[in-house]
């Protein structure tokens, strides 16, 4: 499903996209950043959201 992008703004513009995956990911402030671990299995690599 694609939506169009004034509506992809307008939500990027009210919710903050670390409080959206901050559900699934435990993410701990770095600085101005976000990092958490991949949510995907057996990755460990480090997610960073801004």
């Amino acid at each position: 499903m694609r939506f169009p992008p004034h509506i992809l703004d307008e939500i990027r513009a009210r919710l903050p996209v670390s409080s959206v995956v901050g559900r699934r990911v435990q993410l701990k402030k770095a600085g101005r950043e976000w990092k958490g671990l991949s949510p995907f299995e057996g990755l460990l690599q480090v997610l960073c959201l801004g």
